[in-house]
């Protein structure tokens, strides 16, 4: 991953992957991904952050059980972090993913939203 501190609110974060994998019904993957995301954090007296991600994926199923299948993913989040108290954490967010694959049955939209609480000690 490489992180770009562009002043002290915003920073940028670029991570790319390579994998290759087997799955138990024999069907190997060779994935390749892009990420991108940047936080904002635009007061320092209240901790609050927006954080923004796209991500780009490409995923090529090999051997004859894989039959030629390529999925390309975009995905996009959303995702603000709000400090409630010096322990109590909420978060709040919203994904979009869409999947387009040369496989009929493999082409999907999801959208995701999620609500967090979290406490440290």
């Amino acid at each position: 991953m490489l992180a770009w501190p562009l002043n002290k609110r915003i920073t940028f974060n670029f991570q790319t992957s390579k994998d290759f994998m087997t799955a138990a019904t024999d069907v190997s993957v060779d994935a390749t991904s892009f990420d991108l995301s940047a936080t904002v954090k635009p007061n320092f007296r209240v901790k609050i952050a927006l954080t923004g991600e796209a991500g780009y994926t490409t995923s090529r199923y090999l051997g004859i059980k894989g039959a030629g299948r390529e999925d390309r993913t975009l995905s996009f989040l959303v995702k603000l972090s709000i400090p409630i108290k010096s322990h109590l954490a909420a978060g709040l967010s919203y994904g979009y993913l869409t999947n387009a694959s040369n496989f009929a049955l493999s082409k999907y939209v999801r959208r995701t939203a999620s609500l967090d609480l979290s406490v440290h000690f």
